[in-house]
């Protein structure tokens, strides 16, 4: 088999066109929207296979079965029936693929056929029936049971030269249809082009998909597919813009999460829905992942809605109820959101819609900005309220609650809190069923023939007067069960703890003076450095979400993590520490790397640190598996991140030892990091000592590359805390690619920002961490034992000609809330 690189510009210079409702795109603008999950970032670009796919099954059919949760298309990305050249490198370059020569008699089963100069080749999983051995059909079975249909990633092309040739690919694409009721098919440019001379083989083929399922829809992902067979498919990419946070969008400014460049995507243009928006990625950066859906839902509610991909099971378990909800919610009102209007921006906020009939609607608005607003919501014709009555306005999101009961012209003051977006069912008084006034609240569980499970969320120290509205049956309140007859129960309910007395979302004063380059400051640089990781973003947040109770959720993390190509690519640092010789931690090359993409400067000068927990007596420190032609410098060793040793090594082919001297160290720093190691074991006379608590990093830089050039240092009083309350230091301006770090001392304890925005360098599953040179935003959680202390806060700068920017310090929550929990049986 042969490999050569081919440069494709024709694949990126995308004709975005807007397809026409055409009864032959399968949809239009007033077609309801299906919910969708793709399994891109689930797997990379060799595909899945049926054992994973079949776990991911039984996670979506927990979240059916346990909240009512229902998918309508379960999409197969890339490299399982078509593949890919290789990995897209940056949306409208120039882009090199590498792809497969074959002869052009060999064709593998199910495998799409790519022509690029006259040329076939064939690209994909030649592997596919060893990856699927009973083809699709054992797949299809399962997501029947829960009203599921599949869909497939294609390119457009693949017709050959003959008409053996075209009737060979059409039959593939029809068979999909036919066979296996395909709902939608996606026709990217990362697997290949439309030649002109095929676009009608490209029609025809359509026509035929379309007598099996006229109602697929074609998803046109950077194509130029010419004018005829535009005809064909149901929307475009819109913008191009995919959304996998910090890897392909990220803040274009300071925030308190990593998702308001999402937030601010804006609308398309008239509110056309037979777009695309790629969907919500649900693997790197979670926080606040709830309002990116809301607005990618409700909001632009485009064909496809709600579309989420990647690994939702690294949601938290609670988090699962709150994806079921907004699924579910969106499912009762979907024949209704196709009619949407966009609200005045001076009134409502930017990129503000409404969506509904004559007398329910779903107002949707976003806050960008460090400060809370409030926009006064008036029920009558200005939001599409045409019929006369009395009308419930109920926010359901960031939490459920019951604003007030109005006749229509009246109007009620909505707050949008910092950086979220909003929600607002409006409906007639009579039909707005179940609800409970006088608290904000989180309905987690409503589902018919199981208790309804409600969180009650409230203030610490506060007493709530509330009352059950359309709440049959027996009530209990952790765990006590309520009197009160009929459907309307009330009471009151005071939740512990000490009345706050300031505003959960605050600046506070914090007065930063500019220093020169302190004593200590290449220890403040080692507590950045030894504080955080430089681990694959989504084992950042599956530590972010901690353990699981459900075992599908459990089932399809493990699944995703085991895969082998996940442990193959050294990407998680436990490697280092687990016993297996054949699993190894890497200083990782992008896969895009050996085809032009280039890391920034500071991932390449990264040295490797060690941290194993405490100061530790050991006799020797051995690095196993060290990747080849390493040859390593210099070690040193710490107790304290402030005095370091140099130390004795002993190097042969694979092995690094080192001698320390009968002294205890906890942290360790190797100059040049080597590409790959293995496993670091280490030795107590005799024996190896456990190393449950070790860690390691290798892409942060040396001090001596990277010393700071100054300091900015403040005080803050943490007087005041909500529950889960954290610290944002945003640094305003323009400080240099990983030009500023953050670091903290709290009654002399110092430590690092252990998240940032945009995120620390990382050893990428896909892609790479965007370089930001400006507007880092770091983040610090509250603990109980902080509440009342003073904390020092140093930002460094090791930039001198970009050392201007403002910092400056916020306490906010995504949840300032207590809980109690209502079950109604």
């Amino acid at each position: 088999m042969k490999i050569k690189t081919f440069l494709l510009s024709a694949l990126v210079a995308t004709a975005l066109a807007e397809p026409a409702q055409h009864p032959l795109a399968g949809a239009d603008n007033s077609t309801p929207s299906k919910a969708m999950y793709f399994s891109w970032i689930n797997h990379g670009w060799e595909g899945t296979n049926e054992e994973q796919t079949l776990v991911n099954y039984d996670f979506f059919r927990w979240l059916y079965d346990t909240y009512g949760m229902k998918l309508d298309i379960y999409l197969f990305d890339a490299g399982n029936m078509d593949g890919c050249f290789l990995s897209w490198l940056h949306p409208f370059d120039d882009c090199a693929y590498e792809i497969s020569v074959q002869p052009e008699n060999d064709r593998p089963h199910s495998i799409g056929q790519v022509w690029l100069n006259d040329r076939a080749f064939y690209c994909g999983a030649p592997n596919f029936k060893h990856k699927f051995p009973e083809g699709l059909h054992k797949v299809k079975s399962k997501f029947d049971t829960m009203g599921t249909r599949l869909g497939m990633w294609l390119g457009p092309d693949g017709y050959g030269s003959t008409p053996a040739d075209a009737e060979y690919r059409r039959n593939m694409l029809v068979e999909l249809a036919r066979d296996y009721n395909m709902a939608l098919f996606k026709f990217d440019a990362c697997c290949s082009g439309l030649r002109p001379d095929k676009q009608g083989e490209f029609v025809r083929t359509m026509q035929e998909v379309r007598k099996y399922s006229p109602d697929l829809i074609a998803l046109n992902h950077r194509i130029n597919l010419g004018e005829d067979a535009l005809k064909y498919m149901t929307t475009f990419l819109w913008g191009g813009q995919e959304t996998y946070v910090d890897i392909l969008i990220s803040n274009q400014g300071t925030a308190t999460h990593a998702r308001v460049a999402n937030l601010d995507r804006g609308l398309p243009p008239g509110l056309q829905r037979i777009t695309e928006d790629h969907g919500v990625c649900l693997s790197s950066c979670l926080d606040y992942w709830q309002d990116d859906l809301i607005l990618q839902a409700f909001n632009r509610n485009l064909i496809v809605a709600p579309e989420i991909y990647g690994n939702p099971w690294l949601l938290k378990d609670r988090e699962l109820a709150e994806l079921a909800g907004i699924f579910n919610l969106h499912r009762a009102y979907n024949d209704i959101l196709a009619n949407g209007m966009l609200l005045p921006e001076n009134l409502y906020g930017k990129h503000a819609v409404s969506r509904g009939d004559d007398h329910t609607r779903f107002v949707t608005m976003v806050n960008l900005g460090w400060e809370r607003v409030q926009h006064y919501l008036t029920v009558g014709e200005e939001i599409g309220i045409k019929d006369d009555g009395v009308y419930e306005v109920r926010q359901f999101h960031p939490t459920e609650r019951i604003l007030a009961t109005l006749r229509k012209g009246e109007s009620v003051p909505v707050t949008v809190e910092s950086f979220r977006s909003s929600l607002v069912r409006v409906v007639p008084a009579g039909e707005a069923g179940f609800g409970i006034e006088g608290i904000d609240y989180q309905v987690l569980r409503k589902k018919e023939g199981v208790p309804t499970e409600i969180e009650l969320l409230g203030a610490p120290g506060k007493t709530y007067e509330i009352k059950l509205k359309g709440a049959a049956g027996s009530v209990t309140l952790d765990g006590k069960k309520l009197k009160g007859t009929g459907d309307s129960k009330e009471f009151s309910v005071k939740f512990p703890g000490t009345k706050l007395k300031k505003d959960t979302h605050r600046q506070l004063d914090s007065r930063f003076v500019k220093e020169g380059v302190p004593a200590n400051a290449e220890f403040l640089f080692e507590t950045a450095m030894f504080g955080t990781d430089n681990n694959a973003l989504e084992v950042r947040s599956l530590q972010r979400s901690g353990k699981t109770l459900v075992p599908e959720v459990q089932a399809a993390r493990d699944a995703f993590f085991n895969s082998g190509l996940f442990v193959e690519l050294g990407i998680w640092d436990k490697q280092l520490f687990d016993g297996d010789p054949e699993t190894r931690f890497c200083h990782h090359k992008s896969r895009y790397e050996s085809v032009g993409f280039t890391r920034p400067d500071t991932y390449k000068s990264g040295i490797f640190r060690l941290d194993i927990g405490k100061p530790t007596l050991l006799d020797s420190l051995v690095f196993k598996g060290v990747s080849a032609g390493y040859r390593c410098v210099a070690v040193e060793a710490s107790d304290d991140l402030k005095k370091w040793d140099n130390l004795d090594f002993i190097q042969s082919e694979g092995v690094l030892k080192f001698v320390l001297n009968n002294k205890k160290y906890r942290y360790f720093r190797i100059t040049d990091s080597p590409e790959a190691v293995a496993e670091i074991e280490g030795y107590y006379r005799g024996e190896m000592v456990a190393r449950d608590s070790w860690k390691a990093n290798n892409l942060f830089p040396s001090y001596e590359n990277s010393p700071v050039v100054s300091v900015w240092r403040a005080t803050v009083d943490l007087d005041e805390t909500a529950p889960g309350s954290y610290l944002t230091v945003p640094l305003e301006g323009e400080h240099g690619t990983e030009g500023a770090y953050v670091v903290f001392d709290i009654d002399g304890k110092y430590i690092s920002s252990p998240e940032r925005i945009t995120s620390y360098p990382a050893n990428c599953w896909e892609g790479a961490v965007v370089a930001k040179d400006r507007d880092y935003t770091y983040l610090l959680p509250l603990t109980s034992e902080m509440k009342g202390k003073k904390l020092d806060v140093y930002v460094l700068s090791f930039n001198k000609d970009k050392n201007d920017f403002v910092p400056s310090v916020w306490m906010t929550s995504a949840s300032p809330y207590l809980t109690k929990k209502v079950v109604i049986e």
